[in-house]
């Protein structure tokens, strides 16, 4: 699994890429978009609250260039930034939120959920 993170408007944002080729994006600990395996991504569209209280529509797709994967992040239909996946961060043995040493814990749907913040992380 790939992992790519950015932060949109005080939002933890992820967007996971499977091993097998499914989506999903994940805001603040909480999936949010999710598509099965498919090679032609149509994209994720989803609404973000930012600092101000106004719904902002944000787009993330992947996309493939030189045989690397990376992210389009677009927010109100503007090119925000594209992202590259995290080195290291397929099977992280630590929350990358707070730190919490994840090793043992339960695993449920591939994920570990995190005791100290709540966060799901891939196991």
């Amino acid at each position: 699994m790939m992992v790519f993170r950015t932060m949109i408007h005080g939002h933890r944002v992820e967007f996971r890429l499977g091993d097998f080729g499914g989506e999903s994006v994940v805001v603040n600990g909480r999936e949010v978009s999710s598509i099965p395996i498919n090679w032609n991504s149509r994209g994720h569209f989803i609404e973000l609250i930012d600092e101000g209280g106004k719904a902002r529509a944000v787009e993330m797709r992947r996309q493939s260039r030189n045989f690397k994967y990376e992210v389009i992040v677009s927010v109100d239909g503007q090119v925000r930034g594209v992202l590259s996946p995290e080195k290291g961060s397929t099977r992280p043995t630590c929350c990358a939120n707070c730190g919490y040493e994840l090793a043992g814990l339960p695993v449920e749907n591939s994920e570990k959920r995190c005791p100290e913040c709540g966060r799901h992380t891939t196991a």
